[in-house]
């Protein structure tokens, strides 16, 4: 009984020293004090002392102004000659000289993969498709349903910088889609530096696969001339024979 007793007891002890303990830190507790005009956060009502700082943060708005950087600024520009991670830079200017500049320079950096060249078809779809068309021929359904006049087709159009579409090199396309031509305006904020590769690269399948049919067609059209051929020669022989 003395044991249960003197537990109680403790226990009874321990929850008074507990609740005098809150009692003794509420009065700790300050209801005012005094921040500087630029810090715009909440203020509690009630906050204990301690962690009063932890909960009001003297931290600074980002476009808030600061005398703790010489510039006054609280966001700090990026350090010279440093890029964010995974951007990549492009130093080919808007204009005629930096078209053909990038025609020349920029190169695809991407493998030929099947991965690669279905992701383009879908990024193709996206962005382009609905003006370019499906096959690349100028026919999409924006086309076709207002008056807006077509882009030059891929497979048969002419540039409006000069040369045929076919022959335009992965570069000058590229600078197409950063900074847009004509009533195409820029997908550079739309579309990455690697999907712009993805795309491209569907394009030049489109392409290849145009010039593919167009050979087979030329090589069925000598084929035939000469089977036609052929059989006239076979025919003469014949009336000779029956000449003679």
């Amino acid at each position: 009984m003395d044991k249960v007793k003197t537990r109680r007891t403790t226990t009874i002890f321990c929850k008074f020293m507990i609740l005098l303990g809150i009692v003794g830190l509420s009065a700790c507790a300050e209801h005012v004090r005094e921040y500087s005009e630029d810090l715009q956060h909440f203020e509690p009502r009630d906050q204990m002392t301690a962690d009063l700082d932890m909960y009001v943060s003297p931290s600074l708005e980002t476009y808030q102004e600061t005398d703790l950087f010489e510039n006054g600024l609280t966001s700090q520009e990026p350090v010279a000659g440093t890029i964010p991670r995974g951007f990549m830079p492009y130093l080919y200017s808007n204009d005629s000289a930096g078209y053909n500049l990038a025609g020349l320079e920029w190169k695809d950096p991407l493998p030929n993969t099947p991965k690669i060249l279905a992701r383009g078809e879908v990024l193709y779809s996206i962005y382009c498709m609905h003006c370019h068309g499906q096959g690349g021929d100028a026919d999409g359904p924006v086309v076709q349903n207002s008056v807006f006049p077509p882009p030059p087709s891929f497979l048969t159009g002419t540039s409006s910088r000069g040369g045929a579409m076919m022959g335009l090199s992965e570069g000058k396309m590229y600078h197409t889609i950063m900074y847009g031509l004509n009533m195409m305006g820029s997908h550079a904020s739309q579309v990455s530096h690697e999907d712009r590769w993805m795309i491209i690269k569907y394009i030049k399948s489109l392409q290849a696969a145009t010039l593919s049919s167009e050979d087979e067609e030329s090589d069925d059209a000598v084929e035939g001339k000469a089977l036609a051929s052929g059989t006239d020669d076979t025919n003469k022989e014949v009336e000779d024979v029956d000449t003679q």
